[in-house]
């Protein structure tokens, strides 16, 4: 494949820090300009207009990091006759605005999707037709193989924005369904956002607010056993990557997209977005022995380990080209 010059759409943050492993495969294969835009509709025109008078060349190919950049990238393949135009599912957000896009879908060559979940949503949901390729981010783990975790404590641990999608409106029934069986149970709560205050003074759940990288995070983490996710669509995870990093037994629902890893430590891991099978298993899984718990908490280490930067950055440059050669028989599973 030659040197492609390629225009990488992302929100005006940039590119999520998991997904930094993208950005540089591409620059191994081609000229790459990431382009910031905006989500409201006149900050995304005003994207759009800045990147047509700015253009220099026409592009080859167009990498959409998300729906957010959704609208510029599309509007740049109409208006500037790029070749090719990917997107890739960063989160869930086009399943708000599902109107908009089964307009643009019909003009994305192909997806390169971030979980098996996002790739089925793609498939069943939207009857998308097109090229889907499975790409997963890569976490930065590093800090998190330095925690030996307390697999004999009966404490569990969440990480994430408290929001209704990612169900941490559940967690305090899932710990009062616990705490009839395991009164000393305690949940600690690592994040903040709008459902604080519904969490904040449950007996059982111990909230710390937003906590980042750092020593106290890692001193958290080492006082735990398990890490739940009972997330109601989550499109990867990172925070599930880098607890089970951490040694923690992943406990996630079938809706979060990281389940790819975690049904790999224990399929029995993977659990139904119900707050009483979830409890259930967490109670299961602290009546382990601790040679069990000791097994999967080596599993899941194992497993976060396994997907490398230079393995994902191997098998995106894939994705990438076969999505370009049309090559159907190249549409698989990340390896």
């Amino acid at each position: 494949m030659n040197r492609l010059k390629i225009a990488y759409f992302v929100g005006l943050g940039g590119p999520h820090p998991a997904h930094s492993s993208f950005v540089k495969a591409l620059r191994e294969v081609g000229d790459v300009d990431v382009v910031r835009t905006a989500n409201s509709p006149t900050e995304i025109m005003h994207s759009f207009v800045r990147l047509f008078t700015n253009r220099v060349s026409r592009y080859e190919l167009l990498i959409c990091d998300g729906f957010g950049s959704l609208i510029p990238a599309w509007l740049t393949k109409k208006t500037m006759v790029a070749r090719k135009l990917i997107f890739i599912t960063t989160s869930p957000a086009f399943l708000y605005h599902a109107r908009v896009f089964r307009h643009i879908m019909k003009d994305i060559d192909g997806v390169i999707a971030t979980s098996t979940l996002m790739s089925s949503v793609l498939r069943k949901l939207f009857c998308y037709e097109g090229p889907v390729t499975l790409c997963y981010p890569v976490v930065d783990i590093s800090d998190f193989l330095k925690i030996k975790p307390l697999l004999s404590a009966r404490r569990i641990c969440f990480m994430g924005k408290l929001t209704w999608l990612k169900g941490a409106d559940l967690l305090p029934e899932i710990v009062k369904e616990i705490r009839k069986e395991m009164k000393d149970v305690e949940v600690y709560v690592i994040g903040s956002g709008e459902l604080m205050d519904k969490i904040n003074k449950v007996d059982g759940i111990r909230t710390f607010g937003y906590v980042p990288h750092g020593e106290k995070l890692l001193m958290l983490l080492s006082k735990c056993s398990i890490y739940i996710h009972p997330a109601r669509f989550e499109a990867f995870g990172a925070s599930v990557i880098e607890a089970m990093a951490a040694g923690l037994i992943p406990i996630v629902t079938v809706t979060t997209g990281a389940r790819d890893f975690v049904k790999k430590v224990n399929p029995k891991l993977v659990v139904p977005l119900n707050p009483k099978v979830i409890a259930g298993r967490i109670i299961e899984i602290l009546t382990l022995n601790p040679n069990e718990l000791c097994e999967l908490s080596s599993r899941a280490r194992k497993e976060a380990l396994k997907w490398t930067e230079e393995r994902a950055k191997k098998h995106f440059i894939h994705c990438i080209k076969s999505i370009i050669s049309g090559d159907r028989l190249a549409f698989t599973r990340a390896s």
